[in-house]
């Protein structure tokens, strides 16, 4: 029977690094304990893309579409990627962003790299990245805009410095100190973990060009033109702001849109 889920080679390459270890551990006993722990990876791989394709079924069903052909350049990986995502809820953006590469109803095509994109976030990074869409789809989602639009003016809502970028951090429960006390009280414990945990999410989100940091130039009351002229340095702060590309992945990444019919 022909290995029909594509597990085999990618199960052989997981398991390689272990085998070593098991040879010198279990001496005689080796390839006995190998095979048993090879067969149990493939088993829990299956599993993962069984429940893949169920939940994949249930978002294309309850959107009310006939599924198109994706891609093999975007569903094996994504396959290949969901089937050793242990986080549920990431597991379920997997689910989604197929389900949305099948959605015959989308004015954007999803991107071959988005399996790249999810496949390198955190459970940490990837709820950072669904607040930060929540703010900005609410300050745009007016005058009846289609998605197109929306997306192109993703990169206009500033979601300001980071003293304001924290808060949506700090909203999605990710820290262990809520609102300003993230900011203004160095006394409180855990406080630099939380700090740190939101520049190493918000880096990794511009790594991946989800997230744009921008200087704004704020033109001080008594500037004038020779003061230009003689280089004088005109004060900045950096900004946050979502790209169209950051926009257009957290789309793919959820349940798509019921039909209004």
């Amino acid at each position: 029977m022909s290995d029909v889920l594509g597990v085999g080679k990618a199960v052989e390459k997981l398991v390689d690094p272990i085998v070593d270890l098991v040879k010198k551990i279990a001496g005689p006993a080796a390839e006995e304990v190998g095979l048993s722990l090879q067969d149990s990876v493939k088993v829990w791989r299956a599993r993962r893309q069984f429940r893949l394709f169920e939940k994949m079924k249930d978002l294309i069903t309850a959107a009310g579409y006939e599924p198109k052909r994706v891609t093999l350049k975007l569903l094996l990986p994504a396959i290949d990627y969901a089937s050793v995502e242990e986080d549920e809820d990431l597991h379920t953006a997997w689910a989604a962003l197929l389900a949305n590469a099948a959605d015959p109803r989308r004015p954007v095509d999803v991107l071959p790299s988005f399996p790249d994109i999810l496949r390198q976030l955190s459970k940490t990074e990837a709820m950072f990245l669904n607040a930060i869409f929540d703010v900005v789809n609410n300050r745009l989602r007016r005058d009846n805009r289609t998605s197109v639009e929306l997306a192109r003016l993703a990169l206009t809502v500033d979601l300001g410095e980071w003293t304001e970028t924290i808060l949506i951090f700090a909203g999605t429960g990710l820290t262990k100190n809520q609102g300003r006390d993230l900011i203004t009280h160095s006394s409180i414990t855990g406080r630099d973990e939380d700090f740190l945990a939101f520049m190493v999410a918000s880096d990794s989100l511009m790594r991946a060009n989800l997230l744009l940091r921008v200087p704004v130039v704020k033109m001080p009351s008594d500037l004038t033109q020779e003061s230009v002229r003689m280089g004088r340095r005109l004060p900045s702060r950096d900004h946050y702001s979502m790209t169209a590309l950051g926009y257009e992945f957290v789309r793919a990444c959820r349940a798509p849109e019921p039909n209004k019919t």
